[in-house]
Order: structure tokens, then C-alpha cells, then sequence
């Protein structure tokens, strides 16, 4: 009797603890998932981020001990930062816009001069063969929109080494060093992509693939002076570059505490297989990862109010054809201005199904014959 009492109660501690075993394994199963593997695209239809506005700095110093000259110090800028995301059935379009003007005016120069110009933008589609995964193609643009100056206080000789070998000399305040949209570079890539991880906080994105780089630079002129000769500044031509290779980048972006803080980190190379690259005399061709191309950014927003932000960029590039030198443009500025947003529409409910006839209204009472007349 014992027996059967004791089998009696396991059986029913086994039956009672099984629904509660299987919700325990679905939440681990749906936390795994969430975790793991990147949500689906989200709503189907147009989404438009925008936010633009003005920078703006003024330092005024009258005989400020280690600060020369006198003076006022004016920075004025303007700041455009725009998404555009078409979703539709696994398909993903996604233009990003960028645009960041200043110029500055200090007492040791008589003109303005630019203190940032840039133009980009990128446009990348994305299939999505699963919720993470698919292939991709993206083409990016990106170009000063100004002529580019080097302008000095007094009259400076500058020594131009031309690509063709020869060396002139010019003696100046204000050399043209870039025309309008040059260098201008085009990026194109198409291969697989991965997002394992998605979410308003924290994204992953990888791309690697196929990739073609185009530098149109011929005739511009970039700064290489060599601080051992005093009397010249030296001064680089510039050509074109093309490349195809293997080209890889990752990603990471999101925000915090209701969007107040956004902040996007990339990191992208490109390893030419095939470039055009013509040695000088007396040196050897370099080899693809001595050519190697090497972008990396990063940018950090902190909405203060409704109309203004405090935002942190930086930017690293590397283009050994184009030039030996580092790029880099590192800024801290407080935007002033408006954004504006639109999301697709949330798709309507489904329908609910139609009651039947006979459930719908209640059959009406047959009324009670009348009384016989007496």
C-alpha cells in the first residue's frame, strides 16, 4: 500500500511540475532568442529621422597672459543629419545624408577660412533571407562642397611637388589647394551581411564583400611641410586612385534613456587585390596591405533640450595611395535646432470574424394572440 501511495504521489508532483518545467524552458528558449538572433525588420513602410541645425562660438581676449593676438575668434557652422528607411517584406533600403559647414574667423587672419567641410552620403540595401542574414549592396559618396585654402598671416613661398616629377614655387598668402568636390571618393560593395543582435539600445551589424574604391583627385594639392626647412612650405599633387578588393565593416549604434543619448561606432577596411598605384623612381610597388584603406568613426549625441544637442564626432582615415598622413577631423559642437521624425503607420488589426446570424440578434418574440371577443 505503501508502494502505491508513494508512485501515486511522484506521478502527481511529475504532472503538477510540468507545466511549470515547460513555461521555465519557453522563457529560457525566448530569452535565448531575443538575446542571440536579431529581431525581424520592423514596420514595413517609409521612416524619416531628421535633425538639423546651427553651431555658433565667440571668444573675444584683450591682453590675456600666453594668448596672442587681440581679438575675436568667431566660429559659425551649419549641421544636417538625415535617415531615410524603406522596409517592405524582408527588403531594407537606408540612406543616410550628412552635411557639417564651418567657418571661423580669428585675429591673426584678415578672412575666414573653413574649419569643416563635408559631404556624405550612403545608400545600402539589405535582403533579409532570415531575420539576421542576407546579401547587400552599398554605394557611398563622400566630398568636400568648397574650394579648400591654405591661407598664412604674411607671404609664404610654397614648394609644389608635381606627379610628374617636377617642383614649382610659388610665393603667396593663399594657395587654392582643393576645387569644389574634389577629392570626391566612391565606395561600392555587394556581399553577405549579418545583424545578430538588434534592438533600440544596442545594434550589431557585419558586411564583407566585394568591394571598389574610386579617390578623383588629379591636380589637387595636400600639405606635407617638413618643419626642418623654414624658408618653404611643402606641398603634394595629388592623383586619382582606384581599387577593387576585399572590403569588411562592423557597426555598432543605438540610444538610451528615451533616445536623450544616441551614439554610432564603425569600422571599415578595404584590402585591394587590384589598384593603380605607379611607384616613384627607385621604389618597389607596394603590396595590398601596405595599401590598405582604414575608416573609422565614431559619434556620441546628448539631447540637452527639445531643440538642442551636444554632439561628439570623430573621424579617422587612412588611404596610403592617396596620401602617407592620417585624416582626421575631431570635434565637440552644441547644435542648435529642430528634428523632425516619421514612422509608418501600424498596420490596422485583423478583422474579427462575423458572428452568425442567429448569434448576432436574438430571434424577436412571436407575439401572444389576442384575447377572443366574449
Amino acid at each position: 500500500m505503501s508502494r502505491r501511495t508513494l508512485l501515486s504521489a511522484a506521478m502527481l508532483a511529475a504532472l503538477l511540475s510540468a507545466p511549470a518545467a515547460s513555461h521555465a524552458q519557453n522563457a529560457a528558449t525566448k530569452q535565448y532568442v531575443d538575446v542571440a538572433i536579431a529581431d525581424p525588420p520592423k514596420q514595413d513602410g517609409l521612416e524619416i529621422t531628421m535633425k538639423n541645425g546651427a553651431t555658433f562660438s565667440l571668444v573675444d581676449t584683450r591682453d590675456v597672459v600666453g594668448v596672442t593676438p587681440n581679438g575675436s575668434t568667431l566660429t559659425v557652422g551649419l549641421k544636417f543629419d538625415g535617415v531615410a528607411t524603406y522596409r517592405r517584406r524582408g527588403h531594407e533600403w537606408r540612406t543616410v545624408l550628412g552635411i557639417n559647414e564651418a567657418l571661423t574667423k580669428t585675429p591673426a587672419l584678415e578672412e575666414p577660412v573653413k574649419s569643416a567641410d563635408a559631404f556624405t552620403i550612403e545608400s545600402t540595401y539589405l535582403y533579409f533571407v532570415r531575420p539576421w542574414f542576407g546579401p547587400f549592396a552599398r554605394l557611398t559618396l563622400g566630398t568636400p562642397l568648397f574650394r579648400g585654402f591654405d591661407v598664412r598671416p604674411t607671404d609664404t613661398t610654397y614648394s609644389i611637388a608635381r606627379v610628374a616629377g617636377t617642383v614649382d614655387t610659388v610665393t603667396s598668402r593663399r594657395l587654392t589647394l582643393t576645387d569644389p568636390f574634389r577629392p570626391l571618393t566612391l565606395k561600392e560593395t555587394v556581399g553577405p551581411f549579418a545583424r545578430p543582435v538588434s534592438g533600440d539600445r544596442f545594434n550589431l551589424e557585419t558586411r564583407i564583400g566585394v568591394g571598389g574604391l574610386q579617390t578623383f583627385a588629379d591636380g589637387q594639392l595636400i600639405l606635407k611641410d617638413d618643419t626642418a626647412t623654414a624658408d618653404r612650405v611643402e606641398v603634394q599633387e595629388l592623383r586619382d586612385v582606384l581599387q577593387v578588393g576585399v572590403e569588411g565593416s562592423l557597426e555598432m549604434w543605438g540610444s538610451f534613456s528615451d533616445k536623450k543619448i544616441s551614439y554610432k561606432v564603425g569600422v571599415g577596411a578595404l584590402i585591394p587585390a587590384w589598384n593603380n598605384d605607379i611607384p616613384a623612381a627607385g621604389e618597389s610597388k607596394k603590396n595590398p596591405l601596405q595599401l590598405t584603406n582604414l575608416d573609422i568613426g565614431a559619434a556620441i549625441s546628448f539631447k540637452v533640450v527639445e531643440w538642442a544637442t551636444l554632439d561628439y564626432e570623430l573621424k579617422l582615415v587612412r588611404q596610403p595611395q592617396l596620401t602617407d598622413q592620417w585624416q582626421i577631423r575631431n570635434g565637440m559642437m552644441l547644435t542648435l535646432g529642430l528634428g523632425y521624425s516619421r514612422k509608418p503607420p501600424a498596420p490596422p488589426e485583423p478583422a474579427k470574424p462575423a458572428k452568425p446570424a442567429a448569434e448576432a440578434a436574438p430571434a424577436e418574440a412571436t407575439p401572444a394572440p389576442a384575447p377572443a371577443p366574449k
